[in-house]
């Protein structure tokens, strides 16, 4: 992922969350399993430790409906859906003074997003949905990107695909018609973008997001 657009993006959430939301806002994305690799809050502590100290998690229908489908409900439409939900965090929250909410999940390919957002009115109106779900899928794009992994050029692309066919730097070397430094310093490059300690674990990182075949 790029660390740079990534922050511009969350900043861009908070903005919004900042105009939009009444009391706050939770974002999960990349989901493993369930499980949010991302997560963006801006709801205040005192609420965010009453929905942990009694699992709301379990019975919310913010997270539960978001988890199963795509698009947008507000807090009145989930209650009819999930009427026997308990704990209730919905009348839990309005009693915390949040007045409205809604879910919006949204996939882009592999990577799914989901915001609980607060807000005054029953609903969202349109143009803030619509800003919303651009905002997600942009988000969504750039943790797909992250899956894809660290960009590596074509010259270092193509000095693993001749490591892995069982070639050496000094026959790398002589094939390419530059000096050995030059391709033990261009190994280290490529060391460092794949996080890898040793030449072997950067070449199965670069199998495992299909940098070479």
């Amino acid at each position: 992922m790029n660390s740079g657009a990534w922050q511009q993006l969350k900043g861009e959430l908070s903005s919004y969350g900042e105009r939009v939301a009444s009391h706050g806002f939770t974002a999960g994305f990349d989901f493993i399993q369930g499980i949010p690799s991302e997560i963006i809050t801006t709801f205040p502590n005192s609420w965010l430790e009453e929905y942990q100290a009694n699992s709301y998690i379990l019975s919310d229908p913010v997270v539960i409906w978001g988890s199963q489908y795509e698009g947008f409900k507000n807090w009145d439409e989930l209650r009819e859906l999930y009427p026997a939900n308990m704990p209730d965090v919905i009348s839990a929250a309005r009693s915390s003074g949040m007045v409205n909410g809604s879910v919006l999940s949204i996939s882009v390919n592999r990577s799914r997003a989901i915001i609980g957002i607060t807000h005054y009115e029953r609903s969202l109106s349109e143009t803030d949905r619509l800003e919303l779900f651009g905002l997600l899928a942009k988000m969504c794009i750039e943790c797909e990107k992250r899956k894809a992994g660290p960009e590596i050029s074509e010259l270092g692309r193509r000095y693993l695909q001749q490591v892995s066919e069982g070639l050496t730097d000094k026959e790398i070397a002589e094939r390419q018609g530059v000096s050995q430094r030059a391709v033990s310093a261009l190994r280290e490059r490529v060391m460092a973008k794949l996080s890898a300690p040793t030449l072997a674990t950067a070449l199965l990182s670069a199998y495992k997001y299909r940098i070479i075949d």
